[in-house]
């Protein structure tokens, strides 16, 4: 007959949060003396091995070490490392892909992640463990996935888990989750058809009778509804898919194209200039601030490629020039030239992302090169970038992953007040029999 683990003391688990009196203390020690695991052909082969009880359990409501699950620990290495345990978790499947692994330290009476163990350098001593009293070690797994999700919640939600109950004349359905498409392609193919035609537009200025008057009563409604109202409705895609860049940016271009079509559809059909309007001098100061703050959105857009790929830090470069042309075209016409050559290679170059994007999508690999910045850390989209998720309100799980960083003090206070990155702590396992 096998005996039951016996513990000795106390257990804190993860829904407990008061603290402990004085006299108490979690004592790592359970007897395996009678069990057949400890059981051994002599008290001097018994003392040949260690022996440690690694138990652990799921952070989910209603767990903890009252009802965790066990592993032992045959022959761990007598000062036990981070790394160490990193690994009997990882062979024996406990740390599995997703799971934040957090340890109990009995001095400190509170749990660690793993990671923060190892960046502490601390070490558990289990140099006098044997199968009659062998050491304990207690995991706490939390579930990063159900983490990400839980920041998505809504209150309702949060209001049905914690008391059971929903609001009066609320109905809740539960709906599966959607994946959003990428239509990045749509809008980088409004934004290339817009800039051409404003640099068409640009050529009857330019060289006068060279197009005709029927293209200016186009003009207005493709500015209202294929740039403005498509790019629109990109960027809304793109803030369900948090892409933060795809979304400012065609938020931004939508509304510019929005505001342009309207006053020139306003101009050529309803007729809000009046003839008293037409002898008022041309606004070149307006034209110039409004032009500038074109550029500087276009500068900052630039800035945040150099996080994405070369493709398009070119397109925004190419843009910025084109925007900087048109603030001096009141008084310039070599600016006005300068502009026509750059929205055209705006137009062609916007037009090859929309392909190499496209493509790339629908054939699940890079068809063409993007020229990513960074190989490792780079987006996959030629025109997408993420933004930080939940960082609105703080949530355990992050707050559980925060880094460990010691604050540089004088040498002279190190040893009395804290902890350096060349000084290892060893937390030891406190024994009893």
């Amino acid at each position: 007959m096998t005996s039951p683990l016996r513990e000795t003391t106390p257990t804190i688990t993860a829904a407990e949060t008061r603290p402990l009196g004085p006299d108490q203390k979690i004592r790592s020690r359970i007897s395996l003396k009678d069990s057949s695991l400890g059981s051994c052909h002599s008290d001097e082969s018994c003392k040949k091995y260690k022996l440690v009880a690694v138990r652990y359990f799921l952070d989910r409501p209603g767990y903890g070490l009252h009802n965790s699950a066990a592993r032992l620990w045959f022959d761990p290495p007598p000062i036990c490392k981070p790394k160490h345990l990193r690994d009997y978790l990882t062979v024996h499947r406990i740390a599995l892909p997703g799971l934040l692994v957090e340890v109990y330290l009995d001095k400190i009476e509170s749990f660690m992640s793993l990671d923060a163990c190892e960046h502490c350098k601390l070490e558990w001593d289990f140099s006098d463990t044997t199968p009659e009293n062998p050491g304990v070690l207690n995991i706490r797994l939390t579930d990063l996935e159900e983490a990400r999700e839980e920041e998505t919640i809504s209150e309702l939600d949060k209001l049905r888990s914690t008391t059971g109950m929903l609001p009066s004349r609320t109905v809740v359905e539960k709906s599966p989750s959607i994946a959003f498409a990428n239509v990045t392609q749509v809008g980088l193919f409004s934004f290339s058809m817009m800039v051409g035609m404003e640099t068409l537009n640009l050529t009857s200025e330019l060289v006068p009778g060279s197009i005709s008057p029927a293209y200016i009563e186009t003009w207005g409604p493709f500015m209202f509804f294929v740039g403005g109202l498509m790019q629109l409705c990109v960027a809304i895609f793109q803030v369900l898919r948090n892409n933060v860049y795809g979304a400012t940016a065609f938020f931004g271009f939508g509304c510019f194209w929005f505001s342009n079509g309207l006053i020139a559809i306003l101009q050529t059909y309803v007729g809000v200039a009046d003839d008293s309007a037409m002898t008022y001098p041309d606004d070149n100061w307006g034209h110039f601030i409004r032009a500038m703050y074109m550029f500087m959105f276009c500068c900052v857009l630039l800035l945040q490629t150099f996080a994405m790929n070369k493709l398009s830090s070119t397109l925004i470069l190419l843009l910025s020039i084109k925007a900087l042309s048109a603030a001096f075209t009141p008084w310039s016409n070599a600016a006005q030239w300068m502009q026509f050559v750059f929205g055209w290679a705006t137009s062609f170059f916007a037009f090859y992302v929309f392909l190499v994007e496209m493509t790339n999508s629908i054939y699940h690999r890079d068809v063409f090169r993007v020229f990513r910045w960074s190989e490792e850390s780079s987006p996959e989209e030629v025109f997408g970038a993420s933004g930080r998720s939940g960082t609105l309100h703080s949530k355990a799980a992050r707050l559980r992953q925060a880094h460990y960083t010691f604050n540089h003090v004088r040498k002279a206070d190190q040893s009395q007040t804290c902890l350096s990155d060349e000084t290892s702590l060893r937390l030891t396992q406190e024994k009893s029999l």
